[in-house]
């Protein structure tokens, strides 16, 4: 168990009462600021609707990733074959 000391605790004690004092003592400005300006207001604005393009508007985008992953064929066209990788602790030595 740890001893406190009695002076320690009574030093403690008073070391944060007079923090609190002196924090309660410090007053906060109250700063009342008056405009200097005008503050221009904002005016009603007409809305318009703007159609949206039907898709037939717009060409048809070809992703080519999504062609490519999906053609079975050119997956197995283009892969790698794989290379048979010697452990280092194998073999002679």
């Amino acid at each position: 168990m740890i001893k406190i000391c009695k002076n320690s605790v009574l030093t403690l004690a008073a070391c944060f009462m007079g923090i609190l004092a002196l924090g309660a003592c410090s007053a906060t400005p109250t700063a009342t600021v008056e405009p200097t300006e005008d503050v221009p207001t904002l005016e009603a604005t007409e809305v318009v609707l703007v159609e949206e393009p039907t898709p037939t508007d717009t060409p048809e985008e070809i992703n080519e990733c999504v062609e490519c992953h999906q053609d079975k064929q050119r997956l197995i066209d283009n892969a790698a074959e794989e290379e048979e990788v010697e452990e280092e602790n194998s073999g002679q030595g």
